[in-house]
């Protein structure tokens, strides 16, 4: 049986990625496959006691070579697998896998310190509350007392994990609350006289706490379908390459949580269908981006296209 066409034999790919000056061998390639990174190859016997032949799809050519050099500029396979699917290779599987599973530990381990902290016995809290805190808090202490920094930890583990009450706080609580995060997020607003009180924004952020928490994004991460997951990935890619400075394009990778952050508006958030439309519109774009990969695709063809009419 002659190979398929949209076949490609794994000495000749290896060849390929030679001539490209990358040094894949037989080994990496099972590696990858193995890991998920890379699609299985068909395999076709030659013949009792001949041995077989192994046939990738076409895409595994710019898949490994890709990979190749996720792996050269010093990622990981995981942070390779998530700039391979970044870029617009099918591992949506793979990814929401890692996705779900490092959101699922974060849940965990947040659920776990907000327990201790609660009975006293909080690594973060105590971190948080001596002397000269850990690196990471040293900005919210600019803003919160040592001796307030349990009731505000309590506050920001509470809000992540969904559980976040307003009647549970007093209006300095809350305040202080409120401090953080326009001294985190909002700088510009620090003096501005027109911020809500505490009775104006407890409940709304009470509602937000509720709506994308931990536990949501995990039900988000299991439930959306591929396509919507490939669509929201097409539109932050476009949006990370878009705001990174001209010469460093070609290496942007979304950051995962970043990506996140994202997703936590444009699917668990209620506008976040309009308020993509209006962001990408601002951008210049009518319409979903397509994948970096089906660009290149696009792109590979129309030069295919010129040289065959010469």
């Amino acid at each position: 049986m002659p190979p398929d066409t949209s076949e490609i034999e794994r000495e000749k790919l290896i060849a390929a990625l030679k001539r490209e000056g990358l040094d894949v061998t037989r080994h990496k390639l099972l590696r990858w496959v193995d890991a998920g990174l890379l699609p299985r190859p068909r395999r076709e016997g030659l013949g009792r006691g001949r041995g077989s032949r192994s046939y990738y799809p076409q895409i595994a050519y710019l898949q490994a070579r890709t990979l190749q050099r996720l792996l050269t500029d010093k990622r990981s396979l995981d942070e390779a697998g998530w700039g391979l699917w970044a870029l617009g290779f099918p591992l949506t599987d793979w990814v929401r896998a890692l996705l779900v599973d490092e959101q699922g530990e974060e849940y965990r381990l947040l659920k776990r310190e907000f327990q201790a902290a609660r009975r006293g016995r909080s690594e973060v809290v105590e971190a948080a509350t001596q002397s000269t805190p850990a690196k990471a808090f040293r900005p919210w202490r600019k803003v919160i007392r040592a001796e307030a920094m349990p009731q505000f930890l309590d506050m920001v583990m509470a809000f992540q994990l969904g559980g976040w009450q307003a009647e549970k706080y007093s209006t300095n609580q809350l305040n202080q609350f409120q401090d953080i995060v326009v001294n985190d997020y909002f700088p510009s607003l620090r003096d501005d006289e027109g911020l809500p009180e505490p009775p104006e924004f407890a409940p709304e952020l009470q509602a937000v706490s509720s709506r994308i928490s931990l536990p949501k994004v995990l039900e988000g991460l299991r439930s959306v379908n591929n396509q919507t997951l490939d669509k929201y990935r097409n539109e932050f890619q476009w949006l990370t390459v878009r705001f990174t400075p001209s010469e460093e394009r070609d290496k942007a990778i979304m950051d995962r949580g970043d990506f996140i952050t994202f997703f936590k508006w444009r699917h668990i958030d209620p506008d976040g269908e309009a308020g993509i439309a209006v962001l990408m519109r601002s951008q210049g774009l009518d319409r979903p981006p397509p994948s970096q990969l089906d660009r290149w695709i696009t792109g590979l063809r129309k030069l295919q296209q010129r040289e065959e009419s010469q």
